[in-house]
């Protein structure tokens, strides 16, 4: 699940500096791809813990608040795996030419230089952030933070 959230992070961080045909169309496109981090994560969740209450051994299911602590877990992990093939394709060529929507904007370079820049930004605040992602609310918190400092710095 941490490699297809970065390559949903991946399509959001190019959406910030490539081309659309009007500015709401962008934010169009980007509330679309936080809407679907937030259904795929939540999705997950619940669905683990579903399949928990049915599946894990008893013994387990017996012990209060193993489940929940166990869940709680899960997003700070999820969080540094996504940020691994994100690192990936920032710093490898391969990386790079695999990455469809990077390679769309080289006729911008520039443009291209701050998705990848903000990318590999997410990618280390995912990673070494990853122990205050507590929600999927907070991840998402987390991708408009790290949006909203990288343009205020270029």
């Amino acid at each position: 699940i941490g490699y297809l959230l970065s390559g949903l992070l991946s399509q959001y961080c190019t959406a910030v500096f490539r081309p659309f045909s009007s500015e709401k169309d962008r934010c169009s496109f980007k509330a679309y791809m936080l809407a679907t981090v937030r259904d795929l994560l939540q999705t997950y969740l619940d669905r683990f813990a579903s399949r928990w209450n049915q599946d894990a051994k008893k013994l387990y299911r017996e012990q209060p608040g193993f489940r929940d602590g166990f869940l709680a877990g899960l997003l700070p992990d999820i969080a540094g795996y996504c940020a691994m093939p994100m690192f990936n394709t920032v710093l490898s060529d391969l990386g790079l030419a695999m990455a469809t929507e990077f390679a769309t904007m080289k006729a911008d370079e520039k443009a291209m230089g701050h998705a990848m820049e903000l990318y590999f930004a997410l990618a280390c605040k995912l990673l070494l952030g990853r122990h205050k992602i507590q929600s999927v609310d907070s991840l998402l918190q987390c991708i408009l933070e790290t949006e909203r400092l990288y343009l205020i710095r270029i």
